[in-house]
């Protein structure tokens, strides 16, 4: 969980993850749960293409389908305007966030202590870490073998990409 809030929350406001694929929807759902904030008090929106071919009823419902959100939780739909020839993600993505204040509290300190936190994991651990922040921001390169043959994290953030690096390196990736 806290690797996909490295990748993909929000660090300026409430606590928010915002994703299109339900599996790091969920995932955000359950790290939240596990810092101590109940489902029902996460709040949900979507955010629909204006081009998309899918009705507002249907993108909510294939949000509730695939994802461990309830109907209280999805609070409304919001257009995006056109922007070029931006990809359309057919269900939009989804923002899911906590105005729980505490939770606030908690992702500003957890977000400035992740260097530390990493020092102290098993490997097993680190990899957990990685999957949930490459779910977000990462990239891997096959071979037509398929074998890896590229490995990348996108950011601007050069404090993360130089820890992702060392954990890396720390699990022979080099």
């Amino acid at each position: 969980g806290l690797g996909i809030y490295l990748a993909e929350g929000s660090r300026n406001r409430k606590p928010k993850i915002t994703n299109s694929e339900p599996l790091i929807i969920n995932q955000a759902i359950k790290f939240f749960e596990l810092i101590g904030v109940r489902k029902k008090r996460l709040k949900a929106w979507i955010q629909l293409h204006e081009r998309s071919t899918k009705s507002f009823d249907k993108v909510k419902e294939f949000w509730l389908e695939n994802t461990n959100l309830n109907k209280s939780n999805i609070t409304k739909i919001r257009i995006k305007k056109s922007t070029g020839n931006a990809k359309i993600k057919e269900y939009g993505t989804l923002h899911l966030e906590s105005s729980f204040v505490l939770s606030q509290l908690l992702m500003k300190n957890l977000l400035e202590l992740i260097p530390s936190i990493l020092e102290q994991l098993l490997d097993e651990q680190i990899i957990y870490f990685l999957q949930g922040a490459y779910a977000g921001e990462g990239h891997v390169g096959l071979a037509k073998s398929g074998s890896v043959n590229m490995v990348g994290y996108t950011t601007t953030n050069k404090k993360e990409r130089d820890m992702i690096r060392v954990l890396l390196e720390k699990l022979s990736f080099k």
